[in-house]
């Protein structure tokens, strides 16, 4: 009688196991089940599963907001002469709806003759725009006071800016005035600022995206193909997720599906993937047609400079 009952309960354990894997499996299947839509003209599906082994932080570039790493290879070139150097680097503002900060760094020229000369950081003259507006502590001064010494190491200001309209690039020109050896100098600037600019990886999740994209918010659509490129597909992610603030919400083969969200609540999603004879098709939607057109462009410059 023991025998039998213990046999009994084996068999009973066993067959409980079984149905848990079998359900195990089954649950594995269906989440891994997704179909996207974003292709422009004829409408295709692409089935894109949650890869095993990628990491969206290899992809990303850390957003400014989030640090205040001044490092020189995360600027781009703003102005120069043969005493001073400008760089620059815009990002949004973290859980502000229309704020841009802007970093500048102010170095000597390597390529400068009077390495030990004395010089002085006095004031920026900043006038705002229609759409780009820097808070200032004067509101009616358009300069903003720096009285800094520049020596070896290179002086970071950070600029915090309202933002009126995301969709379009803008303009910032400005005059940077300095002393050096106690005479007046200055040094003229014009701060382009991409709507790149405004984008944020907020860390879009699959079921956040997939809800996007079917929300019916996303009435805006366009598409672009590069020219044949011979990078990889891993370079090719890696370029639009750096500097241009996209992040992987899911990646299957020669497909990735990136997410960026915009100031003044607008997003961006897009389908990537790498065709045959190594060109890579772009395709977008956005809750604004003229943002959309104009990230995609950046995009597409971006692609260009890859070999």
């Amino acid at each position: 009688k023991t025998s039998k009952k213990s046999s009994s309960k084996k068999e009973k354990k066993s067959k409980s196991g079984s149905k848990d894997s079998s359900s195990k499996k089954k649950s594995k299947k269906k989440s891994g089940d997704l179909s996207l839509q974003l292709t422009v003209g004829t409408q295709g599906t692409v089935e894109l599963h949650t890869p095993e082994g990628y990491n969206r932080k290899d992809y990303e570039d850390t957003n400014g907001h989030t640090t205040q790493d001044f490092a020189a290879q995360h600027y781009n070139p703003l102005a120069n002469n043969n005493t001073l150097v400008m760089r620059w680097r815009g990002t949004p503002v973290a859980n502000s709806v229309r704020q841009l900060s802007i970093k500048l760094m102010i170095s000597r020229s390597e390529c400068s003759s009077e390495q030990e000369s004395a010089i002085t950081l006095k004031h920026l003259h900043l006038p705002d725009t229609a759409q780009l507006a820097l808070t200032r502590i004067h509101a009616s001064s358009a300069d903003i006071v720096l009285e800094d010494q520049l020596l070896t190491e290179p002086v970071c200001k950070e600029l915090l800016v309202d933002v009126g309209d995301v969709t379009v690039p803008h303009k910032l020109r400005g005059v940077l005035h300095y002393t050096q050896e106690g005479s007046k100098k200055e040094l003229s600037f014009k701060l382009e600022v991409p709507v790149s600019c405004f984008l944020l990886d907020s860390g879009g999740t699959r079921d956040s995206f997939t809800a996007l994209l079917t929300s019916g918010r996303l009435t805006a659509r366009s598409a672009f193909c590069s020219q044949p490129l011979v990078s990889s597909f891993e370079q090719v992610v890696r370029t639009l997720c750096s500097d241009r603030r996209f992040g992987v919400v899911e990646r299957v083969d020669d497909t990735a599906s990136l997410y960026a969200s915009v100031l003044l609540g607008h997003h961006i999603c897009l389908l990537v993937k790498l065709k045959s004879g190594g060109v890579v098709s772009v395709d977008g939607k956005s809750s604004d047609s003229t943002l959309l057109a104009n990230c995609l462009d950046g995009l597409r410059a971006a692609l260009q400079q890859l070999p």
